[in-house]
């Protein structure tokens, strides 16, 4: 067993926008990320029945990715919008690894989105799927073609967890519509994912904290 704080985030809610505390996770690093996983034999044996595995920059293990890949899944992987996990050491470490690439990118234009996408591909990243929160999403295909989706506009009551809930069910919609690892993606199922995500991704922004259930607590 060990020892740390758990890892967790503080937000205030602004006009149904979720805004993090700024400062807060100065000197509070969760036990994940002092004691990134190790992915055992039984590990491995439990992901190899998946058709999809999805990992994160904030789950800490870039050096395990290669051994999921190897099982034979697609991998999704969420850079999120820090720069720290869009440097050129970054990218160049996960992007050959990866099939879909999704980054939070609700200040970049389309011009911009496109040619961050391309040198994400240029480094070895197949699919990327950038959010823009009600600017929409971009998806470049690892065939160049760029794809372009519209959000769904809400009055939202909290924003917490909008862009992992359309990723999530961007990824379950291409699965379910044929998508495999070696095939392409299509814009007929893009465009079905697009639309099953917006409106899951609305949906969910009409709870607070992404799931309901909110309590006070004291920070």
């Amino acid at each position: 067993m060990k020892h740390g704080v758990s890892g967790r985030a503080a937000v205030n809610i602004v006009d149904g926008d979720r805004v993090f505390v700024s400062g807060y996770f100065e000197e509070k690093h969760g036990v994940g990320s002092l004691y990134p996983p190790m992915l055992s034999s039984a590990d491995l044996n439990y992901v190899e029945s998946f058709q999809l595995v999805h990992s994160s920059c904030y789950a800490h293990v870039e050096n395990q990715i290669e051994r999921v890949r190897a099982l034979g899944p697609i991998i999704s992987f969420d850079f999120s919008s820090e720069d720290k996990y869009r440097t050129d050491e970054y990218l160049k470490q996960v992007s050959p690894m990866v099939d879909m690439a999704l980054f939070s990118c609700e200040d970049m234009s389309d011009e911009e989105c496109i040619s961050f996408a391309k040198k994400v591909q240029g480094y070895g990243g197949a699919h990327v799927l950038m959010t823009r929160g009600k600017g929409g999403q971009l998806l470049v295909t690892k065939d160049g073609l760029c794809h372009k989706g519209q959000a769904k506009l809400i009055q939202a009551v909290d924003t917490m967890g909008a862009g992992d809930s359309f990723f999530a069910a961007f990824l379950v919609t291409l699965l379910k519509e044929g998508w495999t690892k070696d095939s392409i993606i299509t814009e007929s199922m893009i465009e079905v994912a697009f639309a099953a995500a917006a409106d899951f991704s609305g949906r969910n922004c009409l709870r607070e904290g992404s799931f309901g259930m909110g309590l006070s607590i004291e920070m």
